[in-house]
């Protein structure tokens, strides 16, 4: 009944209410220098240990690929809704493939704003959580995704 309610919420809100990443643009900075194939192959490896497990666990949904949907993914209105947020979630950063990321910044950027939605808390959206109680990060995930993040960006700099 509970989720019912909600469903209907949902879509009085439509797909615009609630939502993440604040309607914020991202532009490739011409001037910025790629980072070495060296730097992205650490940076990953250290992903794959520790982050990506978390990520498939809460990010994947919407930013991954090849998680089942819930139940009421087939129902009109709710299908469509989902559709819509996961498109978006995935032109803004896509993690169907490991480090660097399919988006539409750099791998800089990238963990810059991954790093700004943790710190922020703004990750998953409400609109998400409202279905999916069980989806916030924990402390220790938020900490173990911000140690890499910070991490990675320090190790994108150091190698040329």
């Amino acid at each position: 009944m509970l989720k019912s309610i909600l469903i209907m919420f949902l879509l009085v809100l439509g797909p615009f209410a609630l939502s993440a990443h604040s309607g914020e643009e991202h532009q490739k900075n011409k001037m910025e220098s790629a980072p070495s194939p060296e730097g992205l192959k650490k940076v990953n490896e250290h992903y794959l240990k520790q982050v990506k497990p978390i990520f498939k666990k809460k990010c994947f949904s919407c930013h991954g690929s090849g998680v089942d949907l819930p139940w009421y993914a087939v129902i009109p209105g709710p299908k469509q809704l989902m559709e819509w947020d996961i498109k978006k979630a995935k032109k803004h950063l896509d993690f169907s493939r490991d480090f660097p990321f399919v988006s539409h910044a750099t791998p800089k950027k990238d963990l810059q704003a991954i790093l700004k939605m943790v710190r922020e808390g703004s990750m998953p959206p409400l609109r998400f959580l409202l279905m999916h109680w069980d989806g916030a990060l924990t402390l220790e995930e938020d900490q173990v995704i911000q140690a890499w993040a910070k991490k990675s960006l320090l190790q994108l700099q150091q190698t040329p």
